[in-house]
């Protein structure tokens, strides 16, 4: 057991550097340790146990990991040294060629390393493809997104000049309304004064009140003469009233009235 717990240590601390080198943005030596360490653990026992079996299945192993770990083009590499180690089993256990299908066997394996090199190189190939172009479209979706977060910018810039145009506007009319309110105000008001002078009450006595009229008279007039007329007489405590229509035109009956 102690040997086994030494190899078992050392693969752990071996597999411990290559997760430290990968955590510091070196990918591809940590992905080498891996591989390497596995083609040692698979040609180790072969040569010590002295036989020639079926190892070069397992360097296929490594071939398989090259293919998900490395760049494609690093798996022909990971293929010539499966067949290095490959050809120092045989090298050292030295099978018997003359047993039945061992020559068919050693043949067979260079072939199937080769075979599993040349699958997983496509398949490394197509998924290295695929990555690309997800590469492409999310740098492509990247460059859609920051053109709309500047379209967004801008148009968030737009509509608050075009707010804050609209806001001066608006002040502007609100001022010009304020200002047409207060004008109207003050024509009503001088209008009132003109229709309270154009309408004036004078007291000749104690208790008399002469009140001229002068000008055409409507019915807003009249209105405004009998209210003028009556709080006069009731202000004044006047006894009569004398209308002088001489300088009405056109006296009809209702006016007369």
């Amino acid at each position: 057991p102690i040997p086994s717990l030494i190899t078992l240590g050392s693969a752990a601390l071996i597999g411990a550097v290559a997760i430290l080198l990968a955590r510091r943005g070196k990918p591809e030596i940590a992905a080498w340790i891996i591989v390497i360490l596995t083609m040692a653990a698979i040609t180790y026992p072969t040569l010590t146990r002295d036989q020639f079996t079926s190892s070069f299945v397992y360097f296929a192993l490594s071939i398989i990991m090259a293919s998900i770990t490395l760049r494609p083009w690093h798996i022909w590499i990971a293929l010539g040294l499966a067949w290095i180690c490959n050809s120092v089993t045989l090298a050292v256990v030295k099978p018997d060629m003359n047993a039945p299908y061992m020559s068919q066997t050693v043949n067979n394996s260079y072939l199937m390393l080769f075979m599993t090199a040349l699958i997983t190189f496509i398949g490394a190939r197509v998924y290295d493809s695929v990555f690309r172009d997800s590469i492409t479209i999310r740098n492509q979706l990247e460059d859609k997104r920051r053109q709309m977060q500047e379209l967004n910018a801008s148009l968030e810039s737009q509509v608050s000049e075009r707010t804050s145009d609209l806001q001066s506007v608006l002040a502007k009319v609100q001022h010009q309304a304020d200002s047409q309110s207060k004008l109207l105000a003050e024509l009503e008001s001088q209008r009132e004064v003109i229709r309270e002078m154009s309408v004036p009450v004078l007291p000749v006595g104690p208790k008399t009140l002469v009140l001229p009229l002068v000008g055409a008279l409507d019915t807003m007039r009249l209105q405004t003469v009998q209210e003028h007329a009556l709080h006069s007489i009731q202000s004044s405590n006047a006894r009569h009233l004398v209308l002088d229509v001489t300088g009405v035109p056109v006296v009809d009956p209702q006016v007369a009235q």
